[in-house]
């Protein structure tokens, strides 16, 4: 059985182990012999505490798997290895049946180990707040620079309410208006002053979809697929209601007018993890909120510039929604991808625990 293990392992092109249930290591492939520095022969009947330094991500995936009975990863993990050092890239562990009628047998499972560069951790939250830095400047400066003349325009107005009341009380409404429209714009600039606390993902969503029913999102329908077991999100409640809003009107506008379907994801992945810019430690981001539309799409170009502030792919837009969403996201340490084919269209937003 261990030459068929084998085998079976110098088939796959990546580092793989195969485990017994409390993780011993069964058997190992070339690749995993150079990435980890050891023989083959040296791993077999080695556990987890021996090759790793600190095995408690590698054990946590492990257990979640045993514990859910289906296959779970980490895009981004950090294990230090005796012989090989550091080691950083994604890991999945799933179970491995190896052939027909071994109901009985103890359980195996299956470690994937993919080592990736320091530079290609964290890329997609670097640029995020690279993003957020560039419009919160922007944002701080525009704000401070047009308040000023605002305030003395509002108040030589006042001073003229005798010769023309009308005409008055429109300069000041008009200047209340722009000054309303420049606080918005600060909530750009100061992106670390946010507090957090514990939000329930599904009622702030419930309250979202509510108001989209009643007005932007009347014409579509909504489908909602939700983890009933999902903790509670570390956020400030007013921004993630915000960050909702942006991505369900985004996606009820990219459906049409007819047969438009947006649908909402929930889902708690264990030992998914992020890498803030500028720290050496990994966030945990297990909650996952996926809003997905079945419109157009978006053209393979604007992708990776959807996020940039007045960038859009609306006829009328001012590309400041998804730019704001960025900003805050990066803000309380999350991430936000999106994919997108003619057809579906997926933001993906990850949170950390409360």
């Amino acid at each position: 059985m261990t030459q068929d293990l084998s085998a079976f392992l110098e088939s796959l092109p990546l580092s793989c182990l195969m485990l017994d249930e409390g993780g011993g290591v069964l058997a190992a492939n070339s690749h995993a012999e150079s990435l980890l520095q050891r023989s083959a022969r040296s791993l077999r009947s080695a556990d987890l505490g021996k090759l790793f330094q600190d095995p408690t991500a590698i054990q946590a995936l492990l257990s979640a798997a045993r514990a859910r009975n289906a296959p779970v990863s980490s895009p981004e993990l950090e294990i230090a290895n005796p012989q090989a050092g550091q080691i950083r890239g994604a890991a999945y562990v799933s179970a491995a049946h190896l052939a027909e009628g071994e109901e009985a047998a103890p359980p195996r499972w299956l470690l994937i180990l993919v080592h990736l560069p320091d530079e290609a951790l964290g890329a997609r939250a670097s640029a995020l707040k690279n993003r957020a830095g560039s419009l919160s400047a922007m944002a701080a400066m525009l704000a401070h620079e047009i308040k000023n003349p605002l305030a003395a325009i509002r108040g030589a107005a006042q001073l003229m309410t005798s010769h023309n009341p009308e005409m008055v009380d429109l300069i000041v409404a008009e200047t209340r208006r722009i000054s309303q429209l420049l606080d918005t714009m600060e909530l750009f600039s100061s992106p670390q002053d946010l507090e957090v606390g514990a939000v329930n993902v599904h009622a702030a969503l419930g309250e979202v979809v509510s108001a989209a029913q009643l007005s932007f999102g009347a014409h579509v329908r909504f489908a909602e697929d939700y983890d009933p077991s999902l903790p509670d999100v570390r956020a400030n409640p007013h921004v993630l209601h915000r960050i909702f809003m942006n991505l369900i009107k985004n996606a009820c506008e990219a459906c049409g007018e007819t047969s438009g379907l947006v649908r909402l994801k929930t889902r708690f992945h264990v030992a998914e993890r992020r890498r803030v810019e500028g720290a050496q430690e990994t966030t945990d981001l297990p909650i996952s909120v996926s809003f997905i539309d079945n419109g157009h799409g978006i053209d393979a170009a604007m992708q990776d510039k959807i996020f940039d502030a007045f960038i859009s792919t609306k006829d009328q837009g001012r590309g400041l929604g998804l730019a704001y969403v960025a900003g805050a996201v990066a803000s309380m340490d999350g991430d936000l991808d999106v994919t997108s084919e003619p057809g579906q269209t997926e933001f993906q937003l990850r949170l950390p625990r409360a």
